[in-house]
């Protein structure tokens, strides 16, 4: 989840996701893109919903059995 001030959601996440790539690149020693297609974003604007974000973000590496409990 991204708050966005004084740079637009897209430049944002442009400039995070070419620093990504770059670090993973070079620590794979590989070359091309990792993202096959563009991010997805949905404004935030209700408490209920807001939470609702937090708990997919928290409970999304669970599930995925990235992480445990």
């Amino acid at each position: 989840m991204l708050k966005v001030e004084t740079e637009l959601l897209e430049q944002a996440m442009r400039r995070i996701c070419r620093s990504y790539v770059y670090w993973y690149n070079r620590k794979y020693q590989r070359m091309g893109n990792l993202f096959q297609d563009r991010f997805k974003s949905e404004p935030v604007e209700d408490d209920k919903y807001f939470i609702t974000v937090l708990r997919y973000i928290y409970q999304n590496p669970i599930k995925a059995g990235i992480k445990k409990v």
